[in-house]
């Protein structure tokens, strides 16, 4: 748009393609005279990234992209949890964070992609969730009953998701009876009075996005009557 006798050129909406060298040119019988101006249009970061919400297994790598457009370029930051990062553990580019190896302590949280210029900033919030395999507190257990007493076995387990708890007995899921009690989210197993039936190998089974894992418990039986060892 030219103003004031075309001696001012506005431009309304400003795009990049407006960007480039101007010449304003004045002629008249005395002569011509001529002005330069060189323009350069500003764009605010536009973000392009991966997936928002992501996990993965202890121990694995991991990696947020988020790459960033403007003019002039973008400089990208990274903060984790609100805080600038400073871990030696994680590895920053203008295009990218990768986590070689992932922590639950370390890793775990919300990590933000910041992108700044002279014409703005844009972000983007990364959740990383970190996943730990079902771990036993104790190994393998062997238990001695005598029949007639309560039999009770405690599945200690961690992990991240909390694990779903399943029961196996002799390699067979465990039969569905009312001798047998599941509580505390399946980790606790109580038989009120047990018998000759419940001899044998039980297994808690531990079950989460991360992997499985196994604890065997065996119940042995002694007899407290003649005629039997």
């Amino acid at each position: 748009m030219f103003l004031e006798r075309h001696q001012t050129l506005k431009i309304l909406i400003t795009r990049p393609d407006h960007a480039g060298h101007y010449r304003c040119e004045a002629k008249s019988p005395a002569g011509i005279d001529k002005l330069g101006f060189s323009v350069e249009v500003w764009e605010p970061p536009k973000l392009t990234h991966s997936e928002q919400e992501v996990s993965g297994v202890i121990g694995s790598s991991l990696s947020l992209d988020c790459s960033a457009t403007g003019n002039p370029q973008p400089e990208v930051t990274w903060k984790k949890d609100g805080q600038p990062i400073s871990s030696s553990s994680v590895v920053q580019s203008d295009q990218s964070l990768l986590i070689p190896a992932l922590g639950m302590v370390d890793h775990q949280g919300e990590y933000l992609c910041i992108a700044t210029n002279i014409a703005g900033s844009r972000e983007v919030k990364f959740n990383v969730d970190v996943w730990k395999t079902p771990d036993f507190v104790l190994d393998e257990q062997v238990t001695n009953q005598t029949v007639g007493n309560e039999l009770e076995l405690y599945c200690d387990v961690e992990g991240h998701p909390p694990p779903v708890i399943t029961w196996a007995k002799n390699g067979h899921p465990l039969p569905h009876h009312t001798d047998i009690v599941l509580s505390e989210g399946n980790k606790r197993l109580k038989i009120a009075s047990v018998s000759l039936n419940d001899i044998g190998l039980y297994q808690c089974v531990a079950v989460n996005q991360a992997g499985e894992s196994i604890k065997n418990f065996q119940v042995k039986f002694r007899l407290n009557f003649l005629g039997y060892k």
